[in-house]
C-alpha cells in the first residue's frame, strides 16, 4: 500500500492547507480532508436527494420509503456521491444532526425523512385582534 503523503509535512504549512482531522480522513491523492466540510457536503447532498428538484422524479429513492416517509439512512448511506463523501456513518448523522430540511430518526437513528412542516403564520384569532387594532382601511370624515 502506497505511503500517505500530506502536502506541507515536513516543510512548515503551506497556505490554505488544512491539517489532518481527527478523524483521520484522506481524500484523493493522500489530501487531508477538512471535517466540517466533509458534513456541509454531505447535508447538501442528502437535502438535494430529498429536494422538490429531485424527489418526484426519483423513483427508486420514494420506493424506499415506508408509509411514514422514512428511507433507511443505511439506504442513503449506500448512494455513490455520499460513499465517495464518507463511509463513516458517523459524519453522515452528524452532517443530518445540521439539517434545517431532514430529521433522523430511530432509536439509533437509522433512518431519514423531510421534516413535517409547520405552519409559522398567525395563531388563531390573530386576524381579529389585527383587525381591531389597526385603523380602516377607508377612513371616513366625521360629520360634526
Amino acid at each position: 500500500m502506497p505511503e500517505v503523503v500530506y502536502p506541507g509535512v515536513g516543510m512548515g504549512l503551506v497556505p490554505g492547507y488544512m491539517a489532518p482531522m481527527p478523524f483521520g480522513m484522506v481524500g484523493p491523492a493522500g489530501v487531508a480532508v477538512d471535517v466540517r466540510m466533509v458534513k456541509q457536503l454531505v447535508r447538501q447532498q442528502m437535502e438535494y436527494y430529498f429536494s422538490p428538484q429531485n424527489l418526484p422524479s426519483d423513483i427508486y429513492l420514494q420506493s424506499q420509503m415506508d408509509s411514514d416517509q422514512w428511507v433507511p439512512l443505511s439506504v442513503l448511506c449506500g448512494f455513490p456521491r455520499i460513499r465517495e463523501l464518507t463511509q463513516q456513518r458517523a459524519i453522515v448523522v452528524q452532517a443530518l444532526q445540521d439539517s434545517q430540511v431532514l430529521e433522523l430518526g430511530g432509536e439509533e437513528m437509522d433512518r431519514v425523512r423531510l421534516k413535517p412542516k409547520t405552519d409559522v403564520g398567525p395563531t388563531e384569532g390573530a386576524p381579529e385582534a389585527q383587525k381591531e387594532d389597526s385603523p380602516p382601511a377607508n377612513p371616513t370624515p366625521d360629520e360634526g
